[in-house]
């Protein structure tokens, strides 16, 4: 919402899920309209975890606020950015950093998925409307109905009022 009222739609065990998924992980990744438009701190905070995930960002044009939480926050050295997936993943693996946690944007969703990058996906449902936004993942470029993308080995399992759905591709 305008109002930035829209910042926690899941509720208080949906969150802390995402904390405990991204403490598995050793990059998280979103795109920079998510760092323009949700100005998101991507660290881990659970009280006994150590852990410090790379934050990667993706952005062609590297035009991001200065003043973002994720530039600013006590992971800031460990902030990369990158112009194309493509170089990221190229960097990232060099690196050997290979457990990519990819939170946010739904553009570079998308583009992960049409690429065949991705091993599973992970969405919280809740049992709320905003009506028009930004949706999950930005529309694939299918032909026919049959090319579209289909989850397997579906899990569901309740966080509170929110709905946690998991599968592989």
């Amino acid at each position: 919402l305008p109002s930035g009222e829209s910042k926690w739609i899941t509720g208080e065990l949906a969150r802390e899920e995402v904390q405990r998924l991204r403490s598995l992980h050793q990059v998280i990744m979103v795109g920079a309209e998510t760092v323009r438009r949700d100005n998101p701190k991507l660290n881990v905070d659970l009280l006994d975890s150590k852990a410090l995930a790379l934050e990667a960002i993706i952005s062609k044009s590297g035009k991001l606020p200065k003043d973002a939480l994720i530039f600013n926050d006590e992971n800031k050295e460990q902030t990369l950015v990158y112009p194309s997936i493509e170089e990221a993943l190229e960097d990232l693996l060099k690196k050997n950093l290979i457990n990519i946690f990819l939170e946010g944007g739904p553009r570079l969703a998308g583009s992960f998925i049409e690429k065949n990058l991705v091993d599973r996906v992970g969405i919280f449902l809740n049992p709320s409307f905003l009506g028009s936004g930004p949706g999950v993942i930005e529309e694939l470029k299918l032909h026919h109905l049959n090319e579209r993308p289909r989850l397997k080995n579906l899990e569901y399992k309740s966080f509170g009022e929110d709905l946690f759905l998991t599968g592989r591709f």
